[in-house]
């Protein structure tokens, strides 16, 4: 039918059908725009409540591997048989001591970081750990307590508190350092089931803990930062927040680097949102607040 022979009626009213489906298209376009943003700007607010809360766990611990360290390091009992210098001696008491505590390692140093046991290893001593453990050096330099964030080869990542035991002249004699290895994915789920985030742990650039789970079941384990996020969280030490592919869903991610005990950036906290369940749940709530609208 050509539109010239329609009567002035009937081209009002097909104007106005179009009109009307243009304003409902532009509506839905809006609206969608809108929804997608106040998706995002949640989803980032929610992430970085995540990571403060999993970066308050670790400090929790952190305070409380420092007083465990202390009180070793002037344990009566402890300080005695270590100047037996008998080993056996020295590992019994330091299991009885620290078994009513979270632990997972401990060590014993003289003052030149010579480790004289390991209670969660007992076959290896002898060698010098001041390369590696820089919580012992730092207590050995500064005559004090030093803790932080630890990652190496073995135990991934770990947060670790030394302790100086001093002589009556105030010199380091001997270096007590207790800790907890943060590798295992379990304490993260207890996270992800309380926010509703998913969570991960990186040493360096690799993933090592996390909630993220593949389609065969099995945690995503070893993967790397992409380069850039590497370069911006590593390598400026600054947080990043931005959209992200991960497993092929899109997802909302923050990140923010962990400082160790040199004050470099030694791993990623990682807190992340499905963007499609977050947008599913945003239009299912604007659309029960519309009919709640037309009920009223």
């Amino acid at each position: 039918m050509n539109f010239k022979n329609l009567k002035i009626g009937a081209k009002l009213t097909s104007i106005t059908t179009i009109l009307i489906f243009i304003l409902v298209a532009v509506i839905a376009v809006v609206t969608y725009i809108n929804i997608n943003q106040q998706v995002i700007d949640v989803a980032c607010r929610n992430n970085e409540s995540g990571v403060t809360s999993l970066e308050l766990l670790l400090d929790g611990y952190k305070t409380q591997a420092e007083g465990l360290a202390t009180m070793t390091s002037q344990n009566s009992s402890i300080l005695q048989v270590l100047e037996t210098g008998n080993r056996e001696q020295i590992m019994k008491e330091m299991r009885s001591f620290i078994s009513h505590f979270e632990v997972d390692f401990a060590t014993i140093t003289d003052s030149e970081g010579n480790v004289i046991c390991r209670v969660h290893q007992p076959e290896k001593f002898g060698d010098n750990v001041l390369g590696s453990n820089l919580d012992i050096a730092g207590a050995i330099k500064n005559r004090n307590v030093c803790s932080g964030v630890a990652v190496g080869a073995v135990v991934p990542i770990s947060i670790r508190a030394a302790a100086p035991v001093l002589d009556s002249f105030g010199k380091v004699s001997y270096v007590i350092s207790v800790g907890k290895r943060f590798d295992d994915s379990d304490f993260l789920d207890d996270l992800k089931s309380k926010y509703g985030l998913d969570f991960t742990l990186f040493r360096h650039d690799e993933r090592v803990a996390t909630t993220i789970i593949d389609d065969s079941g099995e945690r995503v384990i070893g993967t790397k930062l992409t380069p850039e996020v590497s370069a911006i969280v590593l390598g400026e030490r600054k947080s990043y927040s931005g959209e992200a592919d991960i497993l092929g869903e899109p997802y909302v991610t923050f990140y923010k680097p962990i400082i160790g005990i040199d004050g470099e950036a030694v791993g990623v906290l990682f807190t992340g949102s499905n963007k499609d369940v977050a947008l599913a749940a945003g239009f299912a709530m604007m659309l029960r607040m519309g009919i709640i609208s037309l009920v009223m």
